[in-house]
């Protein structure tokens, strides 16, 4: 099994289980539309890792799996500030950038 992709997944459920919790704070349509669109993003990104699970392991991919997570704690505050929610997006948006490059990494992979 690939570690970075298994680490990388268990991040990103975190992340949807974290959005979740969120969804009971919002008081507007439009930012419960807004967290449920994140959430989908990483989503999206858990079936993607789950796929990959069993793809090759490289030093340049665990390299990178380790810049996403220590991006973690910005998108978690993130998170956790998500009523300010054009800054949330904006650095969940660059969380997730980070995340496809990892993506692309472990595809990439024999």
């Amino acid at each position: 099994m690939n570690e970075s992709m298994r680490e990388l997944q268990n991040v990103l459920a975190g992340r949807v289980q974290e959005l979740s919790k969120k969804l009971d704070t919002v008081t507007t349509a439009r930012q419960a539309a807004a967290i449920v669109q994140e959430m989908q993003e990483f989503n999206h990104r858990v079936t993607l890792t789950g796929q990959l699970l069993f793809k090759a392991q490289s030093a340049e991919l665990t390299k990178c799996v380790e810049r996403v997570s220590e991006a973690k704690a910005r998108v978690d505050g993130a998170i956790q500030k998500i009523g300010k929610l054009s800054k949330a997006l904006t650095v969940i948006s660059d969380f997730l950038a980070l995340v496809d490059e990892a993506i692309d990494l472990a595809k990439a992979v024999g």
